[in-house]
């Protein structure tokens, strides 16, 4: 990773597939530009871009641990429910465009096994294993993952709890990162019942609600405590 990101300052091959995988405001059709014969390393504001991407991407890995990998091998897509019902329990629709910069364009529909997680993933039951398979009728959902209306669960919340209203979930396809081992079981993320009050509300049960949030707020403490054992791991 490290090594494509220099070079991709160098070599317009690279430059290309970067700024071609990199999502822009508004979009900037990369292809349509590489054909009509700019030089990308060369040329001042695409060259700032390749700087920026290089010194983002730089800090994402330093600071987050945020791994780039080619998008042949897997995407980062909003989910949504198959309103047919067609899906079953275990499976997932994802139809996705070949190039992140063409959404549309030399369509690829998934099937076999896939790996779809969330962030925050911290628990083992937060990447979960599912079957891709092809269904006709859900063709019209592109570059996102269709999940099953049906099961005891929705396979949203079996991630961190999330749901279906914008998450982006990290799905891929590469053997390498599959797992071969079965789903651990998801965690429980059922809220507590909220406390309903038979009185107006007072400021010491603002304080209280204060003082209970402040003491739940661990998820930054916990997350830098992930890395720093993952840091020290032999395996990472």
């Amino acid at each position: 990773m490290l090594r494509n990101l220099a070079l991709m300052l160098l070599f317009e091959t690279l430059a290309l597939d970067t700024l071609r995988r990199t999502n822009f405001p508004g979009g900037l059709k990369i292809t349509a530009l590489s054909r009509s014969g700019i030089n990308f390393t060369r040329e001042p504001f695409f060259r700032s871009l390749l700087l920026a991407i290089y010194k983002s991407r730089l800090g994402d890995l330093l600071r987050r641990a945020r791994i780039v990998i080619p998008e042949t091998h897997g995407r980062l897509l909003m989910g949504v429910i198959d309103e047919t019902g067609t899906l079953e329990y275990g499976q997932v629709f994802v139809r996705y465009s070949k190039l992140v910069s063409d959404s549309g364009k030399e369509l690829i529909t998934l099937k076999g096994k896939v790996v779809i997680s969330k962030n925050p993933c911290f628990h083992p039951g937060d990447m979960r294993t599912f079957e891709a398979v092809d269904v006709p009728v859900l063709h019209h959902l592109v570059d996102c993952i269709v999940f099953p209306a049906k099961g005891h669960r929705p396979h949203t919340d079996e991630m961190s709890g999330s749901d279906l209203d914008g998450d982006k979930y990290f799905v891929t396809w590469y053997d390498k990162l599959l797992p071969q081992r079965e789903n651990v079981d998801p965690m429980d993320f059922t809220s507590p019942e909220k406390i309903v009050l038979d009185r107006p509300v007072e400021v010491s049960d603002m304080i209280q609600f204060v003082s209970e949030y402040i003491k739940n707020d661990q998820l930054g403490i916990i997350a830098n405590a992930h890395l720093v054992h993952a840091d020290h791991d032999k395996v990472g």
